[in-house]
């Protein structure tokens, strides 16, 4: 019986997801996407400021050296990935699951996924990366020199991350999760990927004078 609360909770939590889903789809898959978007940015700001912290104390020494006050968390910047979630990833990716079943069809054989597969990594991958790094830049007030900057420095290797992860998570997105619960499916995941995009869009600052990139003096900066 104790073992099976966790799994009524879980069933009962997916049918009202459901439900949601049938009457308001767009809508319930961008406010899950909000969610996860806040989520991974808690736990980004979570690991900068363990890692702030850290090198406070390292660099107190044995003198007794007073420690540095301890990084504020930022709600403003986790306000701005709630926005984005809701704004543009959701319904993006809601957009992107159902013009690729009319692309290719609705089949799971293996030439179908492939054909799905190329396609993600190919077009929606970069995509999607270029669309935050400038988002984040437009809603954290930046000029269009400061994004341009900042895609050069962090496009590709966010990029070569993306298609290292991303590849198998799909192929089984294909094969066995239906297609109107792929947006939630792919926002579980997402969760520390997104974090990941969130700690490179705070932790570096482009020179926009073109001397290259340098990290941010204290503090973060403000998200597949």
């Amino acid at each position: 019986r104790v073992h099976g609360e966790p799994t009524l909770l879980l069933c009962t939590m997916l049918a009202a997801y459901s439900r949601a889903l049938a009457r308001r789809p767009v809508l319930t898959k961008a406010a899950t996407a909000s969610l996860v978007f806040g989520a991974a940015d808690w736990l980004a700001q979570s690991a900068e400021r363990f890692l702030a912290a850290k090198a406070a104390a390292a660099g107190a020494g044995p003198g007794g050296a007073v420690a540095a006050a301890p990084m504020p968390y930022d709600w403003t910047r986790t306000g701005r990935m709630l926005v984005f979630g809701f704004c543009v990833t959701g319904p993006g990716v809601h957009s992107w699951y159902w013009a690729v079943e009319r692309a290719f069809g609705p089949g799971r054989t293996a030439g179908v996924i492939a054909k799905k597969l190329v396609a993600d990594t190919l077009v929606m991958a970069p995509l999607s990366i270029f669309t935050f790094f400038t988002g984040m830049g437009v809603l954290e007030g930046r000029s269009l020199e400061y994004i341009g900057a900042k895609l050069k420095v962090e496009m590709q290797p966010a990029l070569l991350a993306c298609w290292s992860v991303w590849p198998p998570v799909m192929a089984f997105s294909f094969r066995f999760v239906p297609v109107e619960y792929r947006t939630l499916f792919q926002n579980l995941v997402s969760v520390f990927w997104n974090g990941y995009l969130a700690f490179a869009n705070a932790t570096t600052e482009p020179d926009v004078k073109g001397k290259g990139n340098a990290p941010l003096p204290s503090g973060p900066v403000a998200n597949r």
